[in-house]
């Protein structure tokens, strides 16, 4: 009898759904301050990059709905769109049209994301916009969630191996060719301090003995580079090889909030179990309800016209994926006629390369905005994930998104010359402009401060006698990255 994954299929659009609709969470409440008309990066200008830069292909560049309507009115309706469309997916409500909901919207985000300053460009995004395009036809036919289901079709559930391979493998793989540290197994402390979110498990995680730091990386390295070659044996091992993947997925969710990367990849990896296996973990008392409802009827024959949409898909997400798997290697499409083809596929977010944490720096650098009623005495601006003050303790907040606080963690690690948003950031502030206030957790002043300033601290974890008098971090001034400048009356 053929395995299904009725079960796992269940667990997997639930998750997809809850990660899709906290992003589009985020996005609602930050984009007035991130691509509004007032904010750091207005929507205008972005797309107006992109019309200066390719013409008439613009559109193909950077698909996206906001090339219908920039208003703002109309990118938090696309925002809304997605949320709306990830409550009905969690409830098994039209999921297949669920997921082009979410992809379309997701999509148009992503899409207008080409520079100078990404707000939307990095491995989640494009993880989060790969998963809910194969979530739609990962997802059933039926309208409503008491209707036949349907088998997962065997075509999809190999495109579903292949995308957890690239995004396990890709990552490990990248680790072992260009960081020494993975190679020498220390780079988990390193991880542990410079992630961008760390919770406060992170900082007792830094503290245990070098050996198990060293074994915490091997395990690591075990999940990311060898088990992924097993998710292709069917059987026992690509269920095994899942179950290391999601104890590495547990583990970090532990020490990290960073959006939804974490619960999307064990969604994903439960896929490699089929219903019986899953079912023999459950309780012997509760598997009666864990059992799928038996088909009504058995599936016709497929249609040719499904046959050539079903080879179409695959031909275009293995086609889309082949050029970045290979960039990892630093190895480029032959013959120039493949590498075409990838650029046309490439902005759709089919497929993408996944090299996450791979280089990971050994201190922890940070930008803190700082404003000021009279030059002399400066308070912090909190974002709601990266430190500011350093009694303040991290918070789990993921799979919801602090974009601002992301960018200023990130930007502690660019040079200056990239700096450029930040003194519009610092020019909205002196402006009181409530968009871009609202982008912090907690804002020292009523209003726009007198003076405002962007400073660099190298941080580390408060020692365990610091931390059980209220103080988390320690933080060591490196000087004004962006220096001070009044407000006009």
């Amino acid at each position: 009898m053929p395995a299904t994954y009725r079960l796992a299929r269940f667990v997997y659009l639930r998750l997809l759904a809850l990660c899709l609709g906290l992003g589009f969470w985020s996005l609602w409440q930050q984009v007035p301050g991130l691509i509004g008309p007032h904010g750091i990066t207005p929507l205008t200008k972005l797309l107006q990059g992109f019309a200066n830069a390719y013409g008439d292909q613009a559109f193909w560049r950077a698909p996206s709905l906001f090339w219908l309507c920039s208003e703002p009115w109309f990118v938090q309706s696309v925002a809304g769109l997605g949320c709306f469309a990830s409550v009905l997916l969690l409830f098994g409500i039209v999921p297949r049209w669920c997921c082009v909901g979410g992809y379309v919207a997701w999509l148009s985000f992503r899409a207008i994301d080409g520079g100078p300053v990404f707000w939307f460009n990095y491995p989640y995004d494009d993880l989060q916009a790969e998963a809910v395009f194969l979530g739609i036809f990962v997802a059933p036919a039926a309208l409503l969630p008491w209707r036949p289901q349907g088998e997962l079709p065997r075509w999809v559930h190999c495109l579903v191996l292949w995308f957890l391979f690239r995004l396990m493998f890709g990552p490990g793989i990248t680790k072992v060719m260009f960081h020494a540290p993975w190679r020498e197994l220390t780079a988990v402390g390193d991880f542990l301090l410079t992630m961008p979110h760390p919770t406060t498990a992170a900082a007792w995680f830094a503290e245990l003995p070098a050996w198990c730091l060293q074994a915490m990386t091997a395990f690591t390295l075990l999940c990311e580079v060898v088990a992924p070659w097993f998710f292709f044996v069917p059987g026992r091992a690509r269920r095994w090889a899942a179950a290391a993947g999601v104890v590495l997925m547990v583990g970090i969710q532990v020490v990290c909030s960073i959006r939804g990367f974490q619960p999307l990849t064990i969604g994903l990896l439960l896929l490699c179990w089929d219903d019986a296996s899953l079912r023999r973990l459950v309780p012997a008392r509760w598997r009666p309800a864990a059992q799928p409802p038996a088909p009504v009827l058995a599936a016709p024959p497929a249609s040719w016209l499904r046959r050539c949409g079903a080879a179409l898909v695959v031909s275009l997400s293995v086609g889309a994926s082949i050029g970045p798997f290979l960039s990892q290697f630093g190895w480029s499409l032959r013959p120039a006629a493949f590498a075409r083809v990838d650029g046309a596929l490439q902005p759709f977010r089919l497929a993408s390369c996944y090299t996450m944490f791979c280089i990971l720096p050994q201190e922890r650098f940070g930008l803190v905005v700082q404003g000021s009623a009279d030059g002399d005495h400066w308070l912090d601006y909190e974002p709601l994930g990266i430190p500011a003050r350093v009694e303040r303790p991290p918070r789990l907040f993921a799979p919801y998104h602090d974009y601002l606080g992301f960018k200023l963690w990130f930007a502690g690690f660019c040079p200056p010359s990239q700096d450029d948003w930040l003194r519009v950031l610092q020019q909205r502030l002196l402006e009181d402009e409530p968009a871009v206030r609202a982008l912090f957790a907690h804002v020292p002043f009523p209003g726009a401060p007198t003076w405002l300033r962007v400073a660099l601290f190298r941080w580390r974890f408060a020692t365990p006698e610091q931390r059980a008098n209220g103080q988390f971090w320690v933080r060591e001034p490196l000087g004004i990255r962006i220096p001070a400048a009044r407000r006009h009356e």
